[in-house]
């Protein structure tokens, strides 16, 4: 299992190279189970509120297959489940730290 602190690592240069510059934000992670039972991690690709424009349906799915591929690769066993939200998404949701 990978440390958050490469999690974190691998997923923002994902990003960085599928996503326009300056789009990312933050990047959370946290360990959660998924459908089936299984350790999984939960991954919150946080964009700017304007970058939405920026970010096309296929560079979306291109991070997402990347983010998989990745944290593979280099011997993650937990499945990444992961998510997009914006700084609106984020207050509306009751996040403290928008």
């Amino acid at each position: 299992m990978l440390t958050l602190d490469q999690i974190d690592r691998l997923v923002g240069e994902v990003a960085a190279t599928t996503l326009a510059s300056g789009v990312v934000d933050r990047i959370f992670r946290e360990p959660t189970i998924d459908s089936r039972g299984h350790e999984a991690l939960r991954i919150t690709i946080v964009i700017e509120d304007d970058a939405l424009p920026k970010i096309s349906g296929d560079a979306a799915l291109e991070t997402l297959v990347g983010v998989h591929r990745k944290l593979q690769e280099a011997g993650e066993e937990r499945l990444p489940i992961v998510g997009y939200a914006t700084h609106e998404d984020l207050v509306e949701g009751g996040d403290p730290q928008p």
